[in-house]
Formats: C-alpha cells, sequence, structure tokens
C-alpha cells in the first residue's frame, strides 16, 4: 500500500528531489506484489488522478486506487485516519495480510490505536520511520519524511 501525496510525489505533483527512489520502489513493488495506491484525494478528482499517475509513469489500475469518498473530504482528519485504517482492513482481507504500508503520514502506515494512541504523538512529521507493529499482523511500515 502506498500513498500518493508527499510519499511518491512532491507538493508541486512532480516526482522529483528524493521522489524518484519511492516511485522505484512502487515499480519494483508492483512487479512481485499486488499494489494499492491509497489516497486522502477526493473521489470526484479520480479521471485527473489517474492522468496525473499515468503521466508521471506510476501504473495502477483503477481498481487499486482507493480515494477518500468526496463527501468526506475537507473534513477533520479523523475521516481520512478511518478511512485509511478501513482500506487497510479491505485489502489485508482480500489477501491474507498486507506487505508493506508506505506514506508521510502515521495515518498511512499505522495501526488505528496506535494512531490515537499516545505513542503517536513522539513521531514528527518531518521525520522518516520504519516499524513493524504486530497488531498490523507482520506488516512493515514505513513514513516518510513529510
Amino acid at each position: 500500500m502506498f500513498d500518493i501525496d508527499d510519499t511518491l510525489i512532491d507538493n508541486t505533483e512532480k516526482v522529483a528531489d528524493g521522489f524518484e527512489f519511492m516511485v522505484k520502489t512502487f515499480v519494483e513493488a508492483s512487479k512481485l506484489f499486488v499494489v494499492y495506491l491509497v489516497t486522502a484525494r477526493p473521489e470526484d478528482t479520480r479521471t485527473g488522478v489517474i492522468n496525473l499517475l499515468y503521466k508521471l509513469e506510476i501504473h495502477i489500475p483503477p481498481d487499486r486506487l482507493f480515494m477518500l469518498p468526496t463527501e468526506l473530504y475537507s473534513r477533520d482528519t479523523s475521516y481520512v485516519e478511518k478511512f485509511k485504517w478501513d482500506v487497510f482492513l479491505k485489502i489485508s482481507a482480500a489477501h491474507c495480510g498486507v506487505v508493506a504500508r508506505f506514506g508521510d503520514q502515521v495515518w498511512d502506515i499505522a495501526h488505528i490505536n496506535f494512531i490515537e494512541g499516545e505513542e503517536s504523538e513522539h513521531i514528527d512529521h518531518k521525520d522518516c520511520y520504519f516499524f513493524m507493529d504486530y497488531a498490523l499482523g507482520g506488516t512493515i511500515s514505513f513514513k516518510t519524511p513529510g
């Protein structure tokens, strides 16, 4: 599972200044695993997002792109947290687990209880972390610098 913004592409929607490595990781992972993109971008921008990704040579079947329901966009971040968690559970159930999660936000990579707990307060957005949380069933989590 990969996030898009500040994980595969920068804030100007480009693959530059270090994001090339993440796109290469995405491409290589796609050769071995069923890969999903999970973004908090609103669902009503799906066509534009797919066009952008293909322009940047980030190819994903449309059914492997999960987007936040439009009506939840721009609300409290708890909607994003729940959305990312629910998608993780769905993908995990479909494939008997998730090998890895990549994202710049804690909600992209961590168990919902960790996100809501005191532990997450110690993770600075600008920092990079990787860890394995056994509550995720063996998934390794990679937080990219935000």
